[in-house]
């Protein structure tokens, strides 16, 4: 159960990690060809033939991580789905006359299809919101090291486009 759980928080942590690599090949790869006919040429981390092996190999192992911890979530939800939707039965087989009378069968059928429904969405994409706020700092160090300071008057826009974003998506529901 936890260590399930906490292996597939590794691999979701290991993909979010190895989407960066890419960039960082091509940055270098992209300095090593600037740099080519040029008196004081770059080198490379590694070979550059080995670097464009890394730019296939990468997203695929990326991929696989992904959808390991992925499938272990999704296994994890509908286990938890499944387990609430029992002891909801079963507590409306052995309800007594006083709580069938409070409860009517609608209120039921909701908790047995919706709120199990997004107790497993919960589980099945937790594992994504927390490795979130990893990715936004990578991904923020590796833009200021390209712009510099410009990186953060972009992150001053999204904060203060959030109010408008509030706004925007609450306006259906």
């Amino acid at each position: 159960g936890l260590v399930r759980v906490a292996l597939s928080l590794v691999y979701y942590v290991l993909s979010a990690l190895l989407q960066f690599i890419p960039v960082l090949i091509l940055e270098d790869l992209v300095k090593y060809f600037e740099t080519m006919n040029t008196e004081n040429p770059h080198t490379t981390i590694f070979h550059p033939w080995i670097e464009v092996a890394g730019l296939g190999i990468f997203p695929v192992l990326t991929s696989i991580l992904q959808t390991r911890s992925q499938t272990i979530f999704q296994h994890g939800a509908v286990f938890v789905r499944t387990a609430i939707s029992t002891l909801l039965y079963e507590k409306s087989l052995s309800v007594s006359a006083t709580g069938r009378a409070a409860t009517n069968t609608g209120q039921v059928v909701n908790m047995m299809s919706n709120d199990t429904t997004q107790l497993q969405r919960f589980v099945q994409f937790g594992g994504m919101t927390l490795v979130a706020p990893l990715q936004i700092v990578v991904a923020l160090v590796l833009i200021y090291r390209q712009v510099g300071d410009a990186t953060w008057v972009g992150v001053g826009f999204m904060v203060a486009l959030a109010p408008v974003n509030v706004v925007v998506f609450s306006v259906g529901g």
